[in-house]
C-alpha cells in the first residue's frame, strides 16, 4: 500500500480533517467529514487543504471555498456529525469506492488525518498528516456508528483532532473508504487507541436529504460505460502485428458506443443483478471497481456485434438467462477460481449454457473448460451451497466454462490473417460478425 496514494484524498478541513470523493456528479468534487469541522469554525477563514505528490514530495493546494452555506456548498447530517462540502470538481484525483460490508471486511484499513499534536508550532501543512496503519474494525456502537481500534495503543492526545479522518483501504489497485472517524475514546480503565467512526450509509442519508443537489456516493465511472471504451479490446501483439490489428481495435472500440448510448449502465446492472455477477466469495466492493466494467462492456459489445439489439433491462435478463458473465478480481489465473465457480449463482441458466468468466489477467493457458471436463477433485462440492435450478447437480457438467479473453483477444489474434486484407469497416464487421456467433454456438 503506498501512503501517498491514499493521502492524495485526506485533506485538512479548518481544524479536522476530510476524505475527497468524485460521485456521479461530474461537475464537482464532495468532501466527506466531521460536521463539527465546520461548526467549530469561529471568525476564520475556511481551510481545505489537499495535497498531491510532485517530484517525490507533497504538493499543497490550497481549495479553500469563501465560506459555508447550507443546501448551496455545504450539507450537514441533521442528526449525526458528519456532513458533505461541495466544492468545484477536483481533475486527476484517484477514485474511491466505498466498503459498506464491514463484518467480512474489517482489517487492513489506514486512518489518514491531520491530527493538533502535528500542528502546534510547525507551519509546515505537509508534516500535519498522520497516517495510522493496520486499523481494525470492530462492533456497531449505534445506528450509522461503528468503533475501530488503532494498534500500538496511542495515547489520547495523538490522534485527538483526527476527527473527518478518512478510514482507507488500498486493495487491487482500488482506494476504499469505511467511513469517517468522529473522535477519540477516552476512558481511564480501558486500552487506548479506540475510535468511534460514521459509516458510509449516513452519507447516503444526506444525499438523500438534498437528493436535487447532491448526486449518489459512486465514482463517477458508474454512471455510463463512456469512462470504459478506451481501455477495451486492448489486442496486444508485438510491432510486426500493430498495423494488422488497428483497424480492428478501432472499430471494436467504435462499436461500444451502441452500448454506451443505451439505456444499460454499471450503475445499473450492479443494482439489478447485484452479487449473482461476481464469482462466489468476491466481495460486494468488486462492483464498485472499475475492471468488472470493462469486461462488462466487451461483453455487451460483442453480444450487440452477433445481434444488435435495444439494451433494456428486460432484454439484459434475457441474456443473462443464455450467457452467464461472472467476475473475479483474484490476481491469479482463472483456473484458482475452480472451486468457487462450483458455488457461484447458475439460476435461471439452462443446461447447456455458456458461463463467461472475467478476471483482471489473461489466462495463463487455458481459455475453455468443456462441459464434463472439469478435473474430479473439485467435485467435493456440498450440494446445499450451490445456486442452481432443478436437474442441475454439477456446474461443470452443464456448462460450457470460458475466460472473456478468448472472445476479446485471444480468438482474434489466432485468426489475425483472415483480417490482415480487410480494409473496409463494414466488411470487418461482418467477418466479427461471423466469428462470434460461431464461438458463442460452439
Amino acid at each position: 500500500m503506498s501512503i501517498n496514494q491514499l493521502r492524495e484524498v485526506a485533506v485538512i478541513v479548518n481544524g479536522g480533517s476530510g476524505c475527497l470523493f468524485q460521485s456521479f456528479d461530474d461537475t464537482s468534487t464532495y468532501v466527506l467529514t466531521a460536521t463539527h469541522n465546520i461548526t467549530d469554525l469561529v471568525n476564520e477563514k475556511p481551510e481545505i487543504i489537499r495535497f498531491f505528490t510532485e517530484d517525490g514530495a507533497p504538493t499543497e493546494v490550497d481549495i479553500s471555498p469563501d465560506g459555508y452555506e447550507i443546501g448551496i456548498n455545504y450539507f450537514p447530517h441533521p442528526e449525526m456529525d458528519v456532513c458533505i462540502i461541495k466544492l468545484p470538481k477536483i481533475d486527476g484525483l484517484p477514485f474511491v469506492t466505498r466498503i459498506d460490508n464491514l463484518e467480512i471486511n474489517s482489517d487492513g484499513f489506514t486512518l489518514m488525518g491531520y491530527p493538533g499534536v502535528r500542528r502546534e508550532g510547525n507551519d509546515n501543512k505537509a508534516q500535519w498528516l498522520r497516517p495510522d496503519e493496520n486499523v481494525s474494525i470492530l462492533h456497531t456502537i449505534s445506528r450509522s456508528m461503528r468503533e475501530a481500534r488503532i494498534p500500538d495503543t496511542p495515547k489520547f492526545g495523538e490522534v485527538v483532532g483526527h476527527s473527518g479522518g478518512c478510514i482507507l483501504k488500498y486493495e487491487n489497485g482500488n482506494i476504499m473508504i469505511a467511513g469517517i472517524q468522529n473522535r477519540v475514546v477516552e476512558a481511564d480503565e480501558e486500552q487506548l487507541g479506540r475510535v468511534e467512526f460514521t459509516i458510509m450509509s449516513a452519507f447516503d442519508e444526506i444525499v438523500e436529504s438534498y437528493k436535487e443537489t447532491l448526486l449518489p456516493l459512486f465514482p463517477s465511472y458508474l454512471r455510463d460505460f463512456s469512462f470504459f471504451k478506451d481501455k477495451t479490446f486492448t489486442l496486444n501483439v508485438g510491432p510486426l502485428d500493430e498495423e494488422s490489428v488497428v483497424l480492428m481495435r478501432k472499430c471494436l472500440r467504435d462499436m461500444t458506443d451502441e452500448i454506451i448510448g443505451s439505456e444499460t449502465t454499471p450503475y445499473g446492472i450492479r443494482s439489478f443483478f447485484k452479487e449473482r455477477i461476481l464469482v462466489s466469495g468476491q466481495g460486494h466492493e468488486v462492483l464498485q471497481g472499475s475492471k468488472i466494467w470493462k469486461a462488462w462492456l466487451e461483453f455487451l459489445t460483442i453480444l450487440n456485434i452477433i445481434r444488435p439489439i435495444s439494451w433494456t433491462d428486460e432484454n439484459l435478463t434475457s441474456v443473462f438467462n443464455r450467457f452467464r458473465l461472472l467476475y473475479s478480481d483474484i490476481t491469479g489465473d482463472w483456473t484458482e477460481e475452480l472451486q468457487n465457480l462450483v458455488y457461484s449463482d447458475y439460476r435461471g441458466l439452462p443446461i447447456g449454457g455458456t458461463v463467461i468468466v472475467g478476471t483482471p489477467n489473461k489466462p495463463n493457458y487455458r481459455y475453455e473448460i468443456e462441459k464434463g471436463k472439469i478435473p474430479k477433485i473439485t467435485r467435493a462440492t456440498e450440494k446445499i451451497l450451490m445456486k442452481t435450478d432443478d436437474g442441475i447437480n454439477f456446474p461443470f457438467d452443464s456448462y460450457r466454462f470460458v475466460h472473456i479473453d478468448y472472445f476479446t483477444d485471444k480468438s482474434l489474434k489466432d485468426k489475425l490473417q483472415e483480417y490482415e486484407e480487410i480494409v473496409d469497416e463494414n466488411e470487418l464487421v461482418r467477418k466479427l460478425k461471423e466469428q462470434f456467433d460461431e464461438l458463442f454456438r460452439i
